[in-house]
């Protein structure tokens, strides 16, 4: 397999935006240095940004996803969506049904094996990982449930409200003992987070502002740019996703978010980025990926400003153009 390069790119690296040069073989970087060159085959960004592909661990629709054929549409034009947009790392949501619920079971194990299917032949442009919810705090089945969950290496989150921490107090090992990271929602006040920290759970999704100024918690924050709630936090979030949503606009505010946290809130490019990629993904347990560094899986967008206006151009994952 060939090596690739980009030149003359605008690289948004870990600590700093240089006008460099990336290399990449079998899916990953093997090269990362300031200044173009001139080798033959390498591809001229003409000075646009090249950050790494987007992560997006809240997921890119509701739950429960729909079952069957349209179920698999929407997977599908949410695929596309997000891949068009710079997203190359998505988490599909499953709501945890009853265990007794074997209608409810089919049609999730139907979609996540068509998922495995669709992943190995092809047919897909992001790699998608899962996010299980746990819907209905109140039901005494969930220990249960979770001894039905599919063995999926792809399985890595699991959301809950804090009302259900109260309800589950032993969710973390359950979670731990299933390779998931739990994530707590509805988090409204300090003693919802202490609650966390007790529980061993630190990462939050969406907290109320306040709820979560305590040292050792992880807040993954919806980010919508008008308004642009992220940016009322006087706290850094651990990571930055767009609402959950299956049509474009939701997709491209992935994209916008560091830069309008770069231009409205004086963040460095770099802090930003890694807000939806590095931090996601550590957010989401995945150290292979979201950081333009030696090592890293060759996940990229090449981004143009356009009048002010972050423009993706191209995607690719793992070395390969997706969109």
């Amino acid at each position: 397999m060939a090596r690739k390069l980009f030149t003359n790119a605008r690289v948004v690296a870990p600590d700093e935006v240089f006008l460099g040069t990336v290399e990449w073989h079998a899916g990953r970087i093997v090269r990362v240095e300031i200044g173009a060159t001139s080798v033959p085959g390498a591809e001229d960004l003409g000075g646009d940004y090249l950050l790494p592909g987007l992560v997006k661990p809240a997921g890119l629709w509701p739950h429960p996803m729909p079952r069957g054929g349209e179920g698999i549409a929407t997977l599908l034009a949410s695929d596309l969506a997000a891949a068009a947009h710079g997203i190359t790392t998505i988490f599909d949501a499953f709501d945890i049904p009853d265990h007794a619920d074997a209608v409810a079971w089919a049609g999730i194990i139907g979609c996540l094996d068509w998922l495995d299917d669709g992943a190995a032949r092809g047919a897909l442009r992001c790699h998608h990982g899962i996010r299980w919810h746990i819907a209905d705090p109140a039901s005494d089945n969930i220990r249960a449930a979770f001894a039905m969950l599919p063995q999926r290496r792809n399985a890595r989150l699991v959301t809950l409200s804090v009302d259900a921490l109260t309800r589950l107090p032993d969710i973390s090992d359950l979670a731990k003992a299933h390779g998931l990271t739990v994530v707590a929602t509805d988090a409204r006040s300090p003693a919802d987070a202490s609650l966390c920290l007790v529980r061993d759970v630190i990462h939050l999704l969406n907290p109320a502002p306040g709820a979560a100024d305590r040292d050792g918690l992880r807040v993954l924050q919806d980010f919508t740019p008008w308004p642009a709630r992220a940016l009322e936090s006087p706290r850094h979030p651990e990571s930055l996703g767009a609402d959950d949503a299956i049509d474009t606009a939701g997709a491209l505010d992935l994209l916008h978010s560091p830069f309008l946290l770069r231009d409205r809130n004086a963040w460095a490019l770099p802090l930003a980025v890694a807000a939806v990629s590095a931090r996601a993904a550590r957010f989401a347990g995945i150290g292979d990926r979201g950081a333009i560094v030696v090592g890293q899986r060759a996940d990229f967008v090449r981004v143009r400003e356009v009048g002010g206006i972050p423009v993706p151009i191209s995607t690719w994952r793992g070395g390969e153009r997706i969109a």
